[in-house]
């Protein structure tokens, strides 16, 4: 995976040590656990090492940085994204994918003009899921489908589309209610 996680959790534990000044176990912890890295981290090792020259209170940028507390929540940030990684999971919730993949598959550009609003549409009504939808691309649909956009029903040879004066159609059912 080339994680730096370990490292980063080697990193934490000398700031710690440096944190509470105890300097000589700084020095060994170092020795110990971060020298391994010395081929692709020597520069964090060499800001590591200056910082035990610092109190945590100062104002020197490099070392500010690295007593911030903040960083334990980077690390957990790092945890998690290495742990789906690992386990090869998404850090997005399935029902969230598998949500906007259904939404994507009905969204045409019709479901965002007011006039063309399908009460039976998901996408058209904007304070529900249409505003879900509003970042996901368009479907592809290669045959069309007529629906009524005031029954939202399917217009075929059972239910006819019949097309008045304004150019607007609806189906055949709605003018016989």
């Amino acid at each position: 995976m080339k994680s730096t996680l370990e490292f980063n959790l080697r990193l934490q534990e000398h700031i710690e040590l440096a944190r509470a000044s105890k300097g000589s176990e700084a020095i060994l912890y170092s020795q110990k656990y971060l020298s391994p890295w010395q081929t692709t981290e020597l520069k964090r090792i060499n800001q590591a090492m200056g910082l035990l020259a610092f109190k945590s209170g100062t104002a020197c940028s490099p070392y500010k940085e690295l007593y911030d507390p903040n960083r334990w929540l980077e690390l957990i940030d790092q945890f998690r994204a290495d742990n789906y990684s690992l386990c090869s999971l998404t850090s997005h919730p399935l029902l969230s994918i598998t949500l906007q993949a259904g939404l994507s598959a009905l969204k045409t550009p019709q479901c965002y003009q007011h006039e063309n609003i399908n009460v039976n549409c998901p996408i058209c009504d904007n304070k529900t899921l249409g505003s879900l939808a509003e970042k996901l691309p368009l479907s592809h649909h290669v045959n069309s489908t007529i629906v009524c956009r005031i029954s939202g029903k399917i217009m075929n040879e059972d239910n006819q589309p019949m097309l008045l004066p304004n150019g607007r159609v609806y189906s055949l059912g709605v003018s016989i209610m």
